[in-house]
């Protein structure tokens, strides 16, 4: 299997609905998941509720909406959604959201692919003077990989 996570350029420069928003992650996201709920429209009420995303406008989202969701319906098979809250601002404090979230996207499908073809990962080049949290993001990544790759096998040795 292949896996492709739309990058930033790639998400749609519209605004959309809520059902629109499900949607479109769901088709998506779908190979990232084996027999879950991806998202629903009270899951993006309750982001939105918490704080962990910014409420839409005139009940419509745009592309940074839709790369919050993104981020959090996959790390909410790893971590709690009050470390992924902790988890995007601190990662936004340091780099703007397109550039995080395509490093993101890029990461885990190397990730993912090393760890499915059982070879070294080799993670994305990227420069950043905090070095620190570029190894956070390379571990969460990790954590992410090893849980989808787990729920994957299992499901095919059923």
């Amino acid at each position: 299997m292949s896996y492709h996570i739309p990058r930033y350029e790639e998400l749609p420069d519209l605004k959309l609905f809520v059902d629109q928003i499900v949607t479109y992650i769901d088709t998506k996201l779908d190979p990232f998941f084996v027999d879950e709920k991806i998202i629903t429209s009270s899951m993006i009420n309750n982001y939105v509720k918490q704080g962990i995303v910014d409420p839409p406008v005139k009940k419509k989202y745009g592309r940074t909406h839709m790369v919050y969701f993104i981020v959090v319906c996959l790390l909410k098979k790893s971590f709690s959604l009050d470390e992924i809250d902790t988890i995007i601002k601190r990662v936004i404090s340091d780099m703007d959201i397109p550039t995080a979230y395509n490093y993101f996207c890029d990461e885990l499908e190397v990730c993912l692919e090393a760890v499915k073809e059982k070879k070294p990962i080799a993670h994305t080049p990227y420069y950043s003077g905090k070095d620190e949290l570029v190894y956070i993001c390379q571990s969460i990544v990790l954590a992410l990989t090893y849980k989808i790759y787990a729920q994957e096998a299992l499901k095919e040795i059923e």
